[in-house]
């Protein structure tokens, strides 16, 4: 929703809004002033230990919690012990403390007519601060520690302001009183416990040092750090071993190629001398390859190629190859075989020891945790020694856990802490503003009437013949009707185009509406006096208005015959049309009879009508609201030409579509509608 809507929304609604914020601020202004006075009162409290260590007994490992409910006052904060039952049953023995006679109590003595009897006060009638409690002018009491310090607050509040202050400082001084002696009595208390966690840790020390044993000796472990440094060297020395059978396996894999494509200089057979050794064969078919390759270059300085003993040189040389290639491939397969079982083999150990480096984490974790379990079970042990002894000495002597800083003092100015008129009012100007919003935000949504010109357009589905600002009482003056800046000066565009929607001839013209003050009679007789006066036209208005007559008022002819006395037969139509002082204008007043006792009178409507319309330029008949018009269908159907009016902000939505259905109903030619707007003297 728009802010300009909001805004509009506020100002329409300004008087209730007004309403709900001024009786707000006048509900707080009286509720204070009603509320019996209370006053503050402040003590403090530093709670402190005098030595350190008499802190431990209340300070258990938390795997003893079991035994911490024996000792309540070792787990409740001191500032609950303030406000504990014990305290102020106390404080309320010291100073005889009893009931007062508040308001509620009044109220039954009256009812009940029995006298109001003061009992003892309870514990449970000390309640913390606040409007309600301090309108029943019931004591009060409330604890806040002050933040980052070790200092306790006590404030008390009462309708008395020397009382305040004794109820802080009696507080103050028996807690004092039941912390020492329940300090006392946890030390004791303590003891017992202590001397229970002492046994406890024992035996847990002697458990955790022999596991950590039978974990060494299970898992070998000696030296956590020199083992796993041996392991991580063996997995380096398998890496390097297989990095060389890489090697190998590589070169075994050229070896292979070149034997299998042939030898075609000396130099090639070099590197058959890395396997020479494995296969004594080589040898010896390289020193036959030799010498035939000796005998065949001397041969080919004596012979040609073709000659036969060179023919059959080569063919011996070819022989002692393909021999050299077969050797060659068997010992490479065997070569390659054993350097594969080999490299497998580490692999396995490999894979081994890594397997055994990814759990020594786990291994080194659980040697670990069984250490520092042997270090704080120890560090346990031998601090509930030194605290046994603690709870030993402070069972016997004072311990004080605090002391009092500060007594509670009459302040020098004698304002109360209740009520705050001021603080009061400025809330409930805010309350205030909130809730009139919300109530005038309630009342505008639930509010069914038309607001504006769009929404009477979409639920009615008619045009829009003109917008009429507000009518004052000065303006329905026919006096100020034509006067420059008046209602009728802004209505005579409306008139104009009223009469250009009129089908040629037409003369009759009803205006009506939902409800009783949607502005027919403005309308009516505006249009009226403006056709009369300014067109010059013989105009007469027919006031139907047999409840509420504002035409026949207006033009001053309320107390002549009219229309009833013509339908009871009494006055002729010529005798029921009045002049008024204004040439060319006629008002028909609605009548001093009750027409509803004459019921032949529907027959002279039409008779009537049609004198009208045969007498007269222009007739206006100013109807009631449609639900309330009688013989409505016989004035319709001698009339047709209807217009509806609609004021906004006033005119329900139901009540106006049921009128434009009743209307069409009865087969009314509804031209469009004239809208009154909210708006004075503004025409939009």
């Amino acid at each position: 929703m728009e802010f300009r809507i909001l805004i509009n929304i506020l100002l329409r609604r300004k008087y209730l809004f007004i309403i709900v914020l001024a009786t707000t601020i006048i509900v707080a202004i009286i509720g204070s002033s009603i509320i019996t006075p209370v006053y503050e009162a402040i003590s403090r409290v530093k709670v402190e230990s005098k030595d350190d260590t008499a802190l431990l007994i209340t300070q258990f490992p938390q795997r003893y919690s079991e035994y911490d409910s024996i000792v309540p006052t070792a787990v409740v904060t001191q500032s609950e012990v303030v406000m504990s039952g014990v305290v102020m049953e106390k404080v309320i023995d010291k100073l005889g403390l009893k009931e007062r006679q508040t308001i509620i109590n009044k109220i039954f003595s009256l009812l009940l007519r029995k006298k109001f009897k003061p009992q003892r006060l309870r514990a449970d009638d000390f309640a913390d601060p606040g409007i309600f409690t301090a309108f029943l002018q019931r004591r009060q009491v409330y604890v806040e520690p002050i933040s980052d310090t070790d200092i306790i607050e006590i404030y008390a509040y009462d309708s008395d302001l020397k009382e305040a202050a004794l109820i802080a400082n009696t507080v103050a001084e028996v807690y004092l009183e039941v912390a020492a002696k329940e300090k006392r009595i946890a030390a004791k208390e303590s003891l017992k416990v202590l001397r229970r966690h002492y046994q406890d840790a024992k035996k847990e020390l002697m458990l955790a040092e022999n596991n950590l044993r039978e974990f060494q000796e299970q898992s070998g472990i000696i030296s956590l750090e020199e083992q796993l440094k041996e392991i991580v060297n063996e997995v380096g020395d398998y890496d390097r071993q297989i990095s060389d059978i890489n090697r190998q396996l590589e070169v075994t894999k050229d070896v292979i190629e070149l034997a299998i494509k042939g030898l075609a200089t000396d130099q090639k057979y070099t590197i058959f001398s890395s396997i020479e050794k494995q296969n004594p064969n080589i040898v010896t078919i390289r020193n036959n390859i030799d010498a035939a390759r000796s005998q065949l270059k001397v041969l080919l300085t004596e012979f040609k190629e073709n000659h036969p003993n060179v023919i059959n040189v080569k063919a011996q040389l070819s022989e002692y190859e393909n021999q050299l290639k077969e050797e060659a491939i068997k010992t490479f397969n065997s070569e390659k075989g054993r350097l594969t079982v080999e490299k497998n083999t580490l692999l396995q150990k490999m894979s081994e020891l890594k397997m055994e480096i990814e759990g020594w984490p786990h291994r080194e974790n659980e040697y670990n945790r069984r250490v520092r379990q042997v270090s704080l079970t120890e560090t346990t042990y031998k601090g509930l020694q030194a605290q046994i002894t603690t709870a030993e000495i402070a069972a016997v002597t004072d311990i004080s856990t605090a002391i009092l800083v500060q007594l509670a003092v009459l302040p020098a100015s004698e304002d109360p802490y209740y009520p705050e008129i001021i603080m009061y009012t400025i809330i409930s100007i805010f309350v205030g503003v909130v809730l009139g919003f919300g109530i005038v935000m309630l009342v505008e949504y639930t509010d069914e009437s038309i607001k504006s010109t769009e929404e009477a357009e979409n639920n009615l589905k008619l045009p829009i013949l003109g917008i009429i600002p507000k009518a004052s009482r000065k303006d329905l003056e026919v006096s100020n009707f034509y006067k420059i800046g008046s209602l009728s000066s802004k209505m005579f565009d409306f008139t104009y185009r009223l009469f250009e929607q009129l089908k040629e001839g037409e003369k009759k013209v009803l205006i009506t509406s939902s409800m009783i003050g949607d502005g027919k009679s403005t309308v009516s007789s505006h249009i009226g006096y403006i056709t009369s006066q300014v067109n010059l036209k013989k105009t007469v208005i027919v006031d139907m208005n047999f409840v509420n007559s504002s035409i026949a008022r207006m033009f001053d002819v309320a107390h002549k015959p009219g229309i009833a006395e013509y339908f009871s037969g009494t006055k002729a139509v010529e005798e029921i049309v009045h002049a008024t002082k204004y040439d060319n204008l006629h008002v028909v007043p609605p009548g001093k009879l009750d027409i509803t006792s004459y019921t032949g009178f529907y027959n002279k409507i039409s008779s009537l009508v049609s004198h009208f319309e045969k007498n007269f330029d222009v007739v206006i008949f100013d109807a009631q609201d449609v639900p309330s018009i009688q013989a409505r269908r016989h004035f319709i159907n001698n009339i047709k030409t209807t217009i509806m009016t609609i004021k906004l902000r006033s005119t329900a939505r139901s009540k106006a579509i049921r009128t434009k259905r009743l209307l069409e109903s009865d087969g009314a030619n509804i031209l469009g509608l004239a809208i009154v707007s909210e708006t004075k003297g503004l025409l939009n």
